[in-house]
């Protein structure tokens, strides 16, 4: 490499030089300067997790307590806990999403409709999860004795492109319990206008006929 820049003269010395400098930077700006604020933005996802770690710490504590809540108004009022079945859906959701390894990571509130025979609820999630992940976890809400079903899923990779990320809308049926008839036939009213029988006067004596002389 020497003996070829010294064969060079001075003019095509310099033009080498000025080619290598444009080469050197043009490969910074493409391949280095790019992840300058990589270790910043890891940071920042990694305070991110921790907040989020805290809270879902901070919920579970309080886990026992809002369980305990459920079993008193179950207590109170036996027919709405067979009716009511949010509690029952979103452990559904958590329970499955943790076997099959899918991070929720926000849930909305629980919506309910219902008729004479069928209650029918919604809920709203946010997942992140890998593509197996995410297809195990829709497939065994899918079996469940609750007939959770998808209504609505919208996904997108997510910055690093390695996991999936997406809102899904979950809709469970329940049948609800008939409502019993109640027990005994009420009296039969009067009809309008209907007169009573008649009383016979106990002291009524009979008239005694007297005969006739000729």
């Amino acid at each position: 490499m020497t003996s070829y820049l010294n064969k060079l003269t001075p003019n095509e010395r310099r033009l080498v030089v000025f080619v290598g400098v444009v080469v050197f930077a043009v490969l910074n700006v493409w391949f280095v300067w790019p992840h300058f604020g990589d270790l910043q933005r890891a940071k920042a996802r990694l305070y991110r997790a921790q907040n989020r770690l805290n809270e879902y710490q901070l919920a579970a504590s309080k886990l026992p307590e809002f369980e305990k809540r459920v079993r008193e108004l179950e207590k109170d009022n036996p027919g709405a806990a067979r009716d009511d079945q949010s509690v029952e859906l979103l452990r559904a959701v958590q329970s499955t999403a943790g076997r099959c390894g899918v991070n929720i990571m926000n849930v909305g509130k629980v919506t309910t409709k219902t008729n004479d025979f069928f209650l029918e609820q919604s809920l709203g999630i946010t997942v992140q999860a890998r593509e197996e992940q995410l297809v195990k976890f829709l497939y065994e809400l899918g079996t469940s004795d609750s007939i959770i079903r998808v209504r609505a899923l919208s996904l997108r990779p997510d910055p690093p492109r390695m996991q999936l990320g997406g809102n899904v809308t979950l809709v469970a049926s329940y049948q609800r319990k008939p409502l019993q008839k109640q027990a005994g036939s009420a009296p039969v009213p009067a009809r309008a206008g209907a007169l009573p029988p008649p009383r016979q006067d106990a002291t009524a004596r009979p008239a005694s006929s007297t005969a006739k002389k000729p």
